[in-house]
């Protein structure tokens, strides 16, 4: 059944017509109508409906935000309380059209790895069990928690450029980052990344460095030599992450 609130192309159209022909000429005559029709735009872009009733406050996506990953973790048994990141509703929306999504990362302390994995139910993964190849990996516990903007398409965006390019351009997520990212997103929208790409770590493996795939509902890790990081690979890319101040 079609959404009958969508607007049709043939709408689409028509409105932008009318804004070239009516309605921009008039905007850009006079300085009061220009700043009345920016505040309108700012309102539309920060998601505040127009013709809702005077007074009804605007989404607070920052609080939502902030409300889902407490009640995600709680729901998981660990009883931390999640900060509000420091993000406008613009902020969301301009992140959005890059394919960012934000995500919370916990204090070590208060979410240990070990722990997490075994409460999406992972707790049998080689990164808990094998203490020999746990000595090789780079771990990189949080001190304080904090928010950052992910890249989140199915398939790993920058696929073709070895971990040495990527890191000399990019702050990769690390182990322990890209596995509490990739459940939250199974957990919020389903959808599960990288079922066919391989996303690089910036976590190390001894002298190589660690790549993470989607697979059955799980996250799957692969250890890779030294040999292996200049070298770039069709299927492997990297996602970028860029912490909110």
């Amino acid at each position: 059944m079609g959404n009958e609130n969508v607007v049709t192309g043939d709408e689409e159209l028509l409105l932008r017509r009318q804004w070239e022909r009516e309605v921009l000429p008039k905007v850009l005559s006079a300085r009061a109508l220009f700043e009345r029709m920016r505040s309108v735009f700012q309102e539309v872009s920060e998601g505040t409906v127009l013709g809702a009733v005077a007074g009804t406050r605007k989404r607070d996506l920052a609080e939502q935000c902030r409300g889902w990953f407490e009640n995600w973790y709680r729901s998981l048994g660990f009883a931390i309380t999640v900060p509000k990141p420091n993000v406008t509703n613009r902020e969301f929306a301009r992140r959005a059209k890059r394919h960012q999504k934000i995500t919370y990362e916990p204090a070590a302390a208060d979410v240990p790895y070990e722990a997490f994995m075994r409460a999406v139910g992972q707790g049998d993964h080689w990164t808990v069990t094998n203490e020999d190849e746990r000595a090789k990996i780079g771990w990189e516990p949080t001190v304080v928690g904090f928010w950052h903007w992910v890249d989140a398409q199915d398939a790993c965006p920058r696929l073709g450029t070895s971990w040495n390019d990527l890191t000399a351009t990019l702050h990769l997520l690390s182990l322990e980052e890209h596995v509490k990212f990739w459940h939250a997103v199974k957990a919020e929208t389903s959808r599960m990344l990288d079922r066919s790409t391989w996303s690089w770590l910036r976590t190390r493996f001894g002298q190589g460095a660690l790549s993470a795939l989607g697979y059955d509902g799980q996250v799957y890790v692969y250890g890779l030599s030294a040999d292996a990081l200049s070298v770039p690979c069709g299927f492997e890319g990297g996602r970028a992450a860029d912490v909110v101040t």
